[in-house]
């Protein structure tokens, strides 16, 4: 037994030593004969793929097809026909651009804000005050060619955010009655968070009807309209510069502080043309004094001249009016407010130089 125990005693040490090596050989045979018996069933196993896949929830809601949720109606164009008249003598006012720039020149003013407000279809008129007889008063009259556009509505926006109830507080309340103020309020919060998830919901797919039914024409549509509008800022930038060259030629006879003629000259703009468009406006960059009438003794009893604005929404810029609310300028306000309805215009407003190019920008409407 001796030379036994002392074989067995030698060959364990090397049993140790072999033991990885002979799992590791285990386990090589072990794939290849799986992957035998896959290949004598007709087997090909699927590898395991390197980034996981998502698989839709069963529950995931759908929109409905054709949904229009909060995706508005296509609106219409609006074209307008916008009529200026200016008195050229007064450029001692500064009337104030967006970017904070200055000009003392109503004409030139009234140029360089059309170059961005007006769109294709509009139709602007430019006459100076001061002026005898229609063709010397006349500097622009010229309707904008049309562009066929597409009906397309402006993006969804967001609904409004519904509101959670204010956290409860327990000042001087029992343990009892802070549970039940605790339990009402957690109760409340619930119809809160399922209003919320579906303002959420209609809110996705108002965007994605909105992008099913018109971004591929938004697309289509932005280099025309590029094209349109950049064709109307070239003749408004020629336009002003011929203004420019002659701006200092004052017409020949000049009639100071007469507006009655300017409002005779936009009067047949206004019968001829204010019919083929949504909107007419008149603008008058002038202080509203005729040497005809005076403003402190009501009514004005104006000259008889065939003056006509039905229609028409009349904007007043009284350049010379630091404020426009002080005691003199309105009372002249309040006296031509009166002579302008009863001429038919369906809105009066004043307003002086002041950040006058946004007003006026957002008045226009873009």
């Amino acid at each position: 037994m001796a030379p036994v125990r002392q074989f067995c005693c030698s060959i364990r040490p090397i049993a140790f030593e072999l033991l990885p090596f002979c799992l590791i050989s285990f386990l090589l045979s072990a794939l290849v004969g799986c992957t035998g018996a896959f290949q004598v069933l007709g087997i090909t196993p699927t590898p395991t793929p390197l980034t996981p896949t998502v698989t839709p929830s069963p529950t995931r809601r759908l929109c409905p097809p054709a949904s229009s949720y909060s995706t508005p109606e296509p609106s219409v164009p609006t074209s307008r026909l916008v009529i200026v008249l200016f008195d050229p003598s007064s450029h001692t006012e500064s009337i104030e651009y967006e970017d904070g720039d200055t000009t003392t020149d109503p004409g030139a003013f009234a140029y360089r804000v059309l170059q961005h407000v007006l769109r294709p279809g509009d139709h602007y008129a430019l006459f100076r005050l001061g002026c005898r007889d229609y063709a010397c008063s006349r500097l622009t009259n010229q309707a904008l060619p049309s562009v066929a556009a597409p009906h397309i509505p402006a993006t969804p926006s967001l609904q409004p955010t519904n509101t959670l109830p204010g956290t409860p507080t327990y000042p001087g309340q029992t343990l009892f009655e802070r549970t039940q103020i605790a339990r009402n309020y957690s109760v409340t919060l619930t119809p809160h968070a399922a209003t919320a998830t579906e303002m959420a919901f209609r809110d996705d797919c108002a965007m994605l009807d909105w992008v099913n039914r018109y971004s591929a024409d938004s697309t289509q549509w932005a280099p025309t309209e590029l094209s349109a509008q950049a064709a109307i800022q070239a003749q408004l930038a020629a336009d002003l510069s011929s203004y420019e060259a002659g701006q200092h030629e004052l017409p020949t006879p000049y009639a100071a502080n007469a507006v009655f003629e300017g409002l005779g000259d936009a009067s047949i703009v206004l019968a001829n043309e204010c019919s083929g468009y949504h909107r007419c406006i008149l603008v008058i960059f002038d202080d509203l004094e005729d040497w005809r009438v005076d403003t402190r003794h009501l009514p004005l009893n104006p000259p008889d001249f065939a003056i006509d604005l039905v229609g028409a929404e009349v904007l007043t810029v009284m350049l010379r009016c630091t404020d426009i609310y002080q005691p003199d300028c309105r009372q002249a306000q309040e006296a031509w407010t009166d002579q302008f309805l009863a001429y038919g215009a369906t809105q009066v407003t004043y307003r002086n130089g002041v950040a006058l190019e946004p007003f006026l920008t957002q008045f226009l409407g873009r």
